[in-house]
């Protein structure tokens, strides 16, 4: 079932003009979207909501306004990194160093926020990869999916990472046979 929410209706979860099926969100809808990409122009979201907005336009087709988070709300967001926006701060003040969250609020708004710039980019990756098919080092992204309603999905960056060999240096030597001086 397609539910096109594009009256005013007060009893919904989702704003008005959110494209929803079921308990998901579409971003776009034939190739349009009702939707802005919102970002401060006075830190690193502004190179990852260019990316978003990239990624939607190459997938779905649909050109998604980008404004400044200065400017008046006129419709569900997609808000990325430190703004000015209401939950942006207290999402970002939840996460630990190395965090980011991809929150959608009941009015249908997606958060992207990272505690730095490194965890910034690989939400703004998690959530291209996972909703449009997005990969960072193919030259083509996939096909728009449905985003949870509900979505409040934390990830911690050095999670992705695998230690692959270590060495504690745990004694007033080197090991030769790990060790060597050329």
């Amino acid at each position: 079932t397609v539910t096109d929410n594009s009256s005013s209706d007060e009893t919904s979860n989702v704003s008005s003009s959110t494209v929803v099926i079921g308990d998901e969100i579409n971003i776009t809808k034939n190739g349009k979207s009702t939707y802005t990409i919102v970002a401060s122009l006075a830190n690193d979201g502004y190179d990852q909501g260019r990316l978003v907005q990239k990624v939607i336009r190459a997938t779905s087709g649909a050109s998604v306004p980008f404004i400044a988070d200065y400017e008046t709300k006129t419709g569900p967001e997609i808000i990325v990194g430190d703004t000015s926006r209401p939950l942006s701060e207290s999402l970002k003040k939840s996460l630990g160093s190395n965090e980011y969250i991809i929150n959608v609020t009941e009015e249908g708004d997606i958060y992207i926020v990272g505690k730095s710039l490194i965890a910034l980019e690989k939400g703004t990756t998690k959530f291209l990869s996972d909703y449009f098919g997005y990969d960072e080092n193919a030259t083509a992204v996939g096909k728009e999916k449905p985003i949870p309603a509900k979505l409040n999905q934390k990830g911690n960056i050095l999670e992705e990472y695998k230690l692959v060999w270590g060495d504690e240096f745990d004694s007033n030597t080197l090991d030769t046979d790990k060790w060597g001086f050329y």
